[in-house]
Protein backbone atom coordinates (compact mmCIF):
# COMPACT_ATOMS: atom_id res chain seq x y z
CA UNK A 1 0.00 0.00 0.00
CA UNK A 2 1.03 3.55 -0.86
CA UNK A 3 1.93 5.66 2.04
CA UNK A 4 -0.77 8.52 2.58
CA UNK A 5 1.91 11.49 1.93
CA UNK A 6 3.40 9.40 -1.18
CA UNK A 7 -0.08 9.48 -2.70
CA UNK A 8 -0.67 13.05 -2.31
CA UNK A 9 2.60 13.74 -3.65
CA UNK A 10 1.93 11.43 -6.66
CA UNK A 11 -1.60 13.42 -7.25
CA UNK A 12 0.32 16.63 -7.18
CA UNK A 13 2.29 15.90 -9.82
CA UNK A 14 -0.38 15.02 -11.96
CA UNK A 15 -2.60 17.50 -12.07
CA UNK A 16 -2.10 20.01 -14.87
CA UNK A 17 -2.18 23.77 -14.61
CA UNK A 18 -5.20 24.76 -16.12
CA UNK A 19 -4.52 28.60 -16.37
CA UNK A 20 -6.89 31.75 -15.44
CA UNK A 21 -10.17 33.53 -16.49
CA UNK A 22 -11.04 37.06 -15.98
CA UNK A 23 -14.65 37.02 -14.37
CA UNK A 24 -17.02 39.39 -13.34
CA UNK A 25 -16.19 40.48 -9.58
CA UNK A 26 -19.73 39.19 -8.28
CA UNK A 27 -19.04 35.89 -10.01
CA UNK A 28 -15.68 35.54 -8.46
CA UNK A 29 -16.56 33.95 -4.96
CA UNK A 30 -15.80 30.72 -4.09
CA UNK A 31 -12.85 31.27 -6.96
CA UNK A 32 -9.24 30.95 -6.53
CA UNK A 33 -7.48 34.49 -7.03
CA UNK A 34 -4.69 33.99 -10.31
CA UNK A 35 -3.42 37.82 -9.24
CA UNK A 36 -2.01 39.74 -6.51
CA UNK A 37 -4.50 42.59 -5.68
CA UNK A 38 -3.65 46.22 -4.76
CA UNK A 39 -4.62 49.07 -3.55
CA UNK A 40 -4.77 51.08 -6.30
CA UNK A 41 -4.97 54.32 -4.73
CA UNK A 42 -4.88 55.48 -0.54
CA UNK A 43 -7.60 54.97 2.16
CA UNK A 44 -9.21 56.61 3.13
CA UNK A 45 -8.45 58.96 -0.42
CA UNK A 46 -8.90 62.35 1.74
CA UNK A 47 -8.27 62.92 5.75
CA UNK A 48 -11.69 61.44 6.68
CA UNK A 49 -13.95 63.32 9.85
CA UNK A 50 -15.37 60.67 11.92
CA UNK A 51 -17.82 62.42 13.84
CA UNK A 52 -20.85 65.16 13.05
CA UNK A 53 -19.42 68.22 14.63
CA UNK A 54 -16.81 71.21 13.27
CA UNK A 55 -13.42 70.96 11.43
CA UNK A 56 -11.27 73.78 12.89
CA UNK A 57 -7.85 74.10 13.56
CA UNK A 58 -6.67 72.76 17.14
CA UNK A 59 -4.46 75.71 18.25
CA UNK A 60 -8.11 77.77 18.15
CA UNK A 61 -9.83 75.53 20.58
CA UNK A 62 -6.41 75.35 22.68
CA UNK A 63 -8.64 77.32 25.02
CA UNK A 64 -12.76 77.02 25.79
CA UNK A 65 -15.06 78.58 25.34
CA UNK A 66 -14.31 79.95 22.31
CA UNK A 67 -16.45 81.68 19.68
CA UNK A 68 -15.54 80.89 15.36
CA UNK A 69 -17.20 82.15 12.35
CA UNK A 70 -18.90 79.13 10.34
CA UNK A 71 -17.67 79.82 6.95
CA UNK A 72 -19.08 76.28 4.93
CA UNK A 73 -20.17 72.91 5.32
CA UNK A 74 -18.70 69.94 4.37
CA UNK A 75 -20.58 66.58 3.50
CA UNK A 76 -20.12 63.32 2.61
CA UNK A 77 -20.00 63.62 -1.45
CA UNK A 78 -20.00 67.07 -1.17
CA UNK A 79 -16.91 68.55 0.23
CA UNK A 80 -15.90 71.85 0.87
CA UNK A 81 -12.91 72.49 -0.80
CA UNK A 82 -11.88 75.83 0.29
CA UNK A 83 -8.77 76.96 2.81
CA UNK A 84 -9.82 77.15 6.51
CA UNK A 85 -8.52 80.24 8.10
CA UNK A 86 -7.88 81.16 11.68
CA UNK A 87 -10.93 82.00 13.67
CA UNK A 88 -13.13 79.84 11.27
CA UNK A 89 -15.19 76.88 11.27
CA UNK A 90 -16.58 74.26 8.74
CA UNK A 91 -19.54 72.21 9.53
CA UNK A 92 -18.82 68.95 9.01
CA UNK A 93 -20.54 65.33 8.73
CA UNK A 94 -19.33 62.06 9.44
CA UNK A 95 -17.30 60.50 6.65
CA UNK A 96 -16.57 64.29 4.59
CA UNK A 97 -13.62 65.40 4.08
CA UNK A 98 -11.86 67.26 6.75
CA UNK A 99 -10.78 71.06 4.92
CA UNK A 100 -7.19 71.71 4.49
CA UNK A 101 -6.66 73.97 7.00
CA UNK A 102 -8.12 72.16 9.57
CA UNK A 103 -6.55 69.56 11.61
CA UNK A 104 -9.64 68.58 14.32
CA UNK A 105 -13.38 67.94 14.89
CA UNK A 106 -15.00 68.76 17.42
CA UNK A 107 -18.37 66.45 17.78
CA UNK A 108 -21.37 69.08 17.27
CA UNK A 109 -22.38 67.53 21.02
CA UNK A 110 -20.22 70.22 22.46
CA UNK A 111 -20.93 73.17 20.60
CA UNK A 112 -23.62 75.71 19.83
CA UNK A 113 -24.05 77.41 16.62
CA UNK A 114 -26.17 81.07 16.39
CA UNK A 115 -26.46 83.83 14.57
CA UNK A 116 -25.54 87.10 14.68
CA UNK A 117 -26.87 89.44 12.13
CA UNK A 118 -26.03 87.99 8.25
CA UNK A 119 -23.08 85.61 10.00
CA UNK A 120 -23.12 82.24 11.64
CA UNK A 121 -21.41 81.50 14.17
CA UNK A 122 -20.43 78.42 16.73
CA UNK A 123 -19.40 78.24 20.37
CA UNK A 124 -17.07 75.53 20.98
CA UNK A 125 -17.42 74.35 25.00
CA UNK A 126 -14.70 71.88 24.92
CA UNK A 127 -11.06 71.79 23.72
CA UNK A 128 -10.18 68.69 22.04
CA UNK A 129 -6.33 67.30 21.25
CA UNK A 130 -5.58 68.04 17.85
CA UNK A 131 -6.18 65.44 15.42
CA UNK A 132 -9.31 64.44 17.45
CA UNK A 133 -12.01 62.53 15.36
CA UNK A 134 -9.90 62.62 12.17
CA UNK A 135 -8.74 59.87 9.95
CA UNK A 136 -5.44 61.17 8.19
CA UNK A 137 -5.43 60.24 4.04
CA UNK A 138 -3.74 56.77 4.10
CA UNK A 139 -3.53 55.40 7.60
CA UNK A 140 -5.51 52.69 7.10
CA UNK A 141 -4.25 51.85 3.40
CA UNK A 142 -1.55 52.69 0.91
CA UNK A 143 -1.34 52.67 -2.43
CA UNK A 144 0.28 49.88 -3.78
CA UNK A 145 -0.16 47.96 -0.81
CA UNK A 146 -1.03 44.50 -1.54
CA UNK A 147 -4.11 43.37 0.25
CA UNK A 148 -4.77 39.90 -1.30
CA UNK A 149 -1.96 37.35 -2.82
CA UNK A 150 -2.40 35.09 -5.61
CA UNK A 151 -3.93 31.42 -4.28
CA UNK A 152 -5.96 32.71 -2.12
CA UNK A 153 -10.00 33.11 -2.29
CA UNK A 154 -12.89 35.85 -3.11
CA UNK A 155 -14.85 35.39 -0.03
CA UNK A 156 -17.79 37.02 1.35
CA UNK A 157 -16.13 38.90 3.78
CA UNK A 158 -13.32 40.03 1.25
CA UNK A 159 -15.03 40.95 -2.08
CA UNK A 160 -16.20 44.04 -0.57
CA UNK A 161 -12.16 45.11 -0.62
CA UNK A 162 -11.97 44.14 -4.31
CA UNK A 163 -14.65 46.57 -5.19
CA UNK A 164 -13.32 49.46 -2.98
CA UNK A 165 -10.05 49.21 -5.23
CA UNK A 166 -11.85 49.11 -8.36
CA UNK A 167 -11.26 45.69 -9.64
CA UNK A 168 -15.13 45.21 -11.38
CA UNK A 169 -13.16 42.21 -12.75
CA UNK A 170 -10.77 40.05 -11.70
CA UNK A 171 -8.10 37.13 -13.04
CA UNK A 172 -9.16 34.07 -11.20
CA UNK A 173 -8.22 30.24 -11.88
CA UNK A 174 -10.13 28.19 -13.76
CA UNK A 175 -12.52 25.95 -12.25
CA UNK A 176 -11.52 22.53 -12.74
CA UNK A 177 -14.33 20.04 -14.31
CA UNK A 178 -15.20 16.93 -12.26
CA UNK A 179 -17.38 14.61 -13.53
CA UNK A 180 -18.82 11.64 -11.28
CA UNK A 181 -20.61 8.21 -11.74
CA UNK A 182 -21.33 5.45 -9.56
CA UNK A 183 -20.59 1.65 -10.34
CA UNK A 184 -21.92 -1.24 -9.44
CA UNK A 185 -24.93 -3.11 -10.83
CA UNK A 186 -26.65 -2.87 -7.01
CA UNK A 187 -26.71 0.54 -7.64
CA UNK A 188 -30.17 2.59 -8.67
CA UNK A 189 -30.31 6.49 -8.91
CA UNK A 190 -31.59 8.74 -5.80
CA UNK A 191 -35.26 9.17 -7.39
CA UNK A 192 -36.38 5.31 -7.71
CA UNK A 193 -37.36 2.74 -5.66
CA UNK A 194 -34.59 -0.02 -4.71
CA UNK A 195 -35.64 -3.31 -5.63
CA UNK A 196 -34.13 -6.62 -3.42
CA UNK A 197 -30.80 -6.43 -2.65
CA UNK A 198 -29.78 -2.71 -4.18
CA UNK A 199 -29.20 0.51 -2.54
CA UNK A 200 -29.38 4.27 -3.76
CA UNK A 201 -26.87 5.91 -5.40
CA UNK A 202 -25.75 8.29 -2.13
CA UNK A 203 -21.98 8.52 -2.87
CA UNK A 204 -22.27 10.45 -6.17
CA UNK A 205 -24.19 13.33 -4.50
CA UNK A 206 -21.79 13.90 -1.86
CA UNK A 207 -18.99 13.70 -3.69
CA UNK A 208 -20.49 15.75 -5.88
CA UNK A 209 -21.14 18.46 -2.98
CA UNK A 210 -17.29 17.95 -1.75
CA UNK A 211 -15.56 18.81 -4.87
CA UNK A 212 -18.37 21.81 -5.56
CA UNK A 213 -17.56 22.81 -2.29
CA UNK A 214 -13.85 23.43 -3.12
CA UNK A 215 -15.06 25.22 -6.66
CA UNK A 216 -15.05 22.38 -8.73
CA UNK A 217 -17.70 22.37 -11.57
CA UNK A 218 -19.03 19.21 -11.48
CA UNK A 219 -21.63 16.97 -13.61
CA UNK A 220 -22.89 13.72 -12.38
CA UNK A 221 -23.62 11.00 -14.87
CA UNK A 222 -25.89 7.90 -14.69
CA UNK A 223 -24.60 4.67 -12.92
CA UNK A 224 -22.39 2.07 -14.51
CA UNK A 225 -23.32 -1.57 -14.32
CA UNK A 226 -20.32 -4.40 -13.27
CA UNK A 227 -19.64 -4.90 -16.68
CA UNK A 228 -17.05 -4.28 -19.13
CA UNK A 229 -19.67 -2.61 -22.15
CA UNK A 230 -21.23 -0.69 -19.72
CA UNK A 231 -18.07 0.77 -18.37
CA UNK A 232 -16.90 1.53 -21.44
CA UNK A 233 -20.34 2.97 -23.00
CA UNK A 234 -20.13 5.36 -19.70
CA UNK A 235 -16.75 6.23 -20.06
CA UNK A 236 -17.17 6.72 -23.79
CA UNK A 237 -19.81 9.82 -22.72
CA UNK A 238 -17.65 11.40 -19.68
CA UNK A 239 -14.61 12.32 -21.83
CA UNK A 240 -17.38 13.26 -24.95
CA UNK A 241 -18.93 15.85 -22.42
CA UNK A 242 -15.54 16.56 -20.66
CA UNK A 243 -12.73 17.06 -23.03
CA UNK A 244 -12.18 18.82 -26.39
CA UNK A 245 -12.45 16.96 -29.93
CA UNK A 246 -8.83 18.40 -30.10
CA UNK A 247 -7.30 16.81 -26.86
CA UNK A 248 -8.91 13.30 -27.33
CA UNK A 249 -5.66 11.85 -29.20
CA UNK A 250 -4.07 12.94 -26.14
CA UNK A 251 -5.97 10.73 -23.37
CA UNK A 252 -5.71 8.10 -25.84
CA UNK A 253 -2.40 7.72 -26.13
CA UNK A 254 -1.92 8.52 -22.35
CA UNK A 255 -3.75 5.03 -21.51
CA UNK A 256 -4.47 2.85 -24.62
CA UNK A 257 -6.66 0.85 -22.28
CA UNK A 258 -9.24 3.65 -22.43
CA UNK A 259 -12.09 2.97 -25.27
CA UNK A 260 -11.77 5.11 -28.65
CA UNK A 261 -14.21 7.36 -29.04
CA UNK A 262 -16.21 7.56 -32.69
Amino acid sequence: MIPLDKALKIVDRSIPQLGSERVELFDAVGRILAEDIRADGDQPPFDRSMMDGFAVAGKDIATTPVTLKIVGESAAGRGWHNTLRRGEAVRIMTGAPVPAGADTVQRVELTRSFFQDEDEFVKILSSAPRGMSVVKKGSEIKKGKRLFRAGEAVTPQNIAALAAFGYAKVRVAKRPKVAIFGTGTEIVEISEKPGRDQIRNSNSISLAALAASFGAAVEIFPNAKDDLASLKKQLRRVIRGAISWSRRAEFRSANTTWPKLP
